[in-house]
């Protein structure tokens, strides 16, 4: 239960931290140029201008409060998704499933996994 609550009070915090990463590593893709070069700053208050710092909160409770792979994959969709493609999370797993298969839940779930089991050991270990 107080891993619940730790996800979900995290969840507030990671979610825009998240957006704005993604969205950074878009631009570094050449997908769009919303910073025009002026640095970090400019670059989050134009996400915030333009969408809020919250879009994808729904999947990053989701996947935060539970700990469920599907919920980070759909959340990374819907932090990218700039032409309101997915509804929301379930419309966006549902699109999954119907592109990918059900495969398509678990994709990068493998590289997850080692890192979750290498901070776990960490953690165990220090503590």
């Amino acid at each position: 239960m107080v891993g619940s609550f730790a996800g979900f009070v995290q969840s507030f915090i990671a979610c825009p931290v998240d957006l704005i990463k993604i969205q950074m590593q878009m631009e570094g893709a050449g997908y769009h140029k919303l910073s025009k070069g002026r640095g970090n700053i400019y670059f989050a208050k134009q996400i915030f201008k333009e969408r809020g710092f919250y879009q994808g909160l729904t999947p990053t409770l989701l996947r935060d409060v539970p700990a469920t792979h599907h919920f980070d994959i759909s959340k990374t969709l819907i932090q990218t998704d700039r032409i309101g493609h997915y509804k929301g999370v379930f419309d966006c797993l549902k699109k999954i499933v119907h592109r990918d298969g059900v495969k398509g839940l678990f994709k990068g779930f493998g590289p997850v996994a080692v890192k979750s089991f290498q901070l776990n050991a960490v953690g165990f270990f220090v503590n």
